[in-house]
């Protein structure tokens, strides 16, 4: 496991980084013909949406605890 420690705002853009790769791999899957080709994107998508999903998390639990912080 690595654990890499990022400001908020770069979360934010890293998030926004990966929403954009994700449909790019998406659009791509959906305009594919070759069945391999299909199958390694498919696996891409789950990837690119199980880590989006983990740093959109992290994201959330680091703005809810800047905003206790700040009170």
């Amino acid at each position: 496991m690595i654990t890499l420690q990022l400001s908020l705002d770069d979360a934010r853009f890293l998030c926004g980084q990966l929403e954009r790769q994700l449909a790019r791999v998406d659009d791509e899957l959906v305009h594919t013909d070759k069945r391999e080709m299909q199958r390694e994107l498919a696996r891409d998508v789950a990837r690119l949406r199980a880590v989006l999903r983990q740093l959109e998390s992290a994201t959330r639990e680091g703005a809810t605890a800047r905003s206790v912080t700040a009170h």
